[in-house]
């Protein structure tokens, strides 16, 4: 399957090649691949002036290592970094820097803006607002050759509008590539045709800024309704996207249906405390790298009759998208649940490197704390909490982030990822 081919001044999360360090690809200009990485060699101290030269516990300075001491990114316990609150309200950390307990160092975010995914299957996977047809990504609002559906063909004096076939382009679209866009929201097309933003947002014609974004992984399934703490968590995760109402993509997957009825129970709680309106939209599997492309949250409901295989697989083939839905300020809250068909509906996130962990463990009973009370996802789910029925933790995690409720062994339950532009 090819990747659409776009102009390589869209940022390295919006591309497949151009020269950014994604799998596949060389390294940027001033930066060396050295073991599947992508260095800068005059100042890290890893790999200073070449591959192999290792400043140890010492910093690198224009290529050759310096007596004073490297700092390393993390916490030490006052506050800095450690998740215990620097005043941005979301647990003193980014996403990439570690929590209050610092788990993991991968993710698919490189220090230089680029990408490697632990899948390199992944790196041919649609991206965002585009689907799979005829070994190819397209789109579908716009591309004459597949609109509104694969092999669907517009005739050769027609265009693709909104996905129909039509005469002329009518006002707010404009004509671009073949197809009607509208210029005022297209990232690929904004203001005017070809003008593609690196953020990947669009706003009345002009390029805008992107926004944090937000993977949270709690193992909670909602079977069991009522529980004040765990419903704040799951309406929490989609508070942290934009708009006054949050429209929220739902895959049902092979989710029980008490699940899923049980997550809604949850978030509309808390949709009742806090005043926000959320619009559920079904996901359409095949089509979800489309589908992300207008949405703010989507949630992912424990997949306790999934396969290994088959999450596996969703991993990969939506792996892309993902990445971008959230390096553009987007919201993936995944829920987890002991199932003996799989090992942990987690596993959809690893392909990309969004979350990974080396297992998942039933927590049977006992007192959940909430060890990241300034974090923003912890936000009215008090102190402590008891465990509810088929509560997981998960066993080494990789992925760096705040872990916001913790089991009684220290395993993390909650984790908050917070994906900085």
């Amino acid at each position: 399957m090819r990747l659409l081919a776009l102009p390589c001044a869209l940022a390295a999360l919006f591309l497949a090649a151009c020269g950014s360090p994604i799998v596949g690809a060389e390294c940027r200009d001033g930066f060396t691949n050295c073991d599947g990485e992508c260095v800068e060699l005059s100042s890290d101290p890893d790999h200073c002036g070449s591959c192999d030269d290792s400043c140890g516990a010492f910093s690198c300075e224009d290529s050759e290592c310096t007596e004073e001491p490297r700092r390393d990114a993390g916490g030490d316990g006052d506050g800095d970094g450690d998740g215990d609150g620097d005043g941005d309200g979301d647990g003193g950390t980014s996403g990439r820097d570690g929590g209050i307990t610092p788990i993991g160092t991968g993710n698919p975010f490189l220090p230089d803006s680029g990408i490697m995914f632990p899948d390199p299957e992944v790196g041919g996977s649609c991206q965002i607002g585009t689907v799979a047809c005829a070994g190819r990504c397209v789109d579908f609002d716009s591309d004459a050759e597949h609109c509104g559906a694969c092999g669907r063909r517009c005739p050769p004096d027609q265009f693709c509008s909104m996905a129909m076939c039509v005469d002329v382009c009518e006002a707010p679209l404009e004509l671009c590539g073949g197809g009607c866009v509208d210029i005022q929201t297209h990232a690929f097309h904004c203001g005017v045709c070809g003008h593609v933003c690196e953020s990947g947002i669009c706003v009345a014609g002009l390029c805008a800024d992107a926004v944090i974004g937000h993977v949270v992984v709690i193992g909670h399934d909602y079977r069991d309704p009522g529980f004040v703490a765990t419903q704040r968590l799951a309406y929490n995760a989609m508070d942290r996207a934009p708009g006054a109402t949050i429209r929220t993509l739902m895959y049902e997957g092979s989710a029980s249906r008490t699940l899923i009825a049980g997550l809604r129970n949850a978030i509309d709680a808390g949709v009742a405390t806090q005043g926000r309106s959320w619009q559920e939209i079904k996901v359409v599997p095949e089509e979800l790298t489309r589908q992300l492309f207008g949405a703010g949250v989507l949630l992912i409901p424990a997949q306790d009759n999934a396969t290994d295989e088959e999450l596996h697989q969703l991993g990969v083939e939506w792996g892309f998208a993902l990445t971008q839905f959230v390096a553009r300020g987007g919201v993936i809250a995944l829920f987890d649940t002991p199932s003996t068909r799989n090992a942990g509906t987690h596993q959809i996130l690893e392909p990309s490197g969004l979350f990974v962990a080396g297992g998942r463990r039933t927590v049977s009973s006992g007192l959940l704390r909430v060890v990241s009370r300034n974090d923003s996802i912890a936000e009215g789910a008090g102190r402590t909490y008891n465990a509810t029925r088929n509560t997981v933790s998960f066993s080494d995690v990789m992925t760096p982030g705040t872990v916001v409720v913790a089991a009684p062994n220290g395993d993390p339950v909650v984790i908050h990822q917070i994906i900085e532009p």
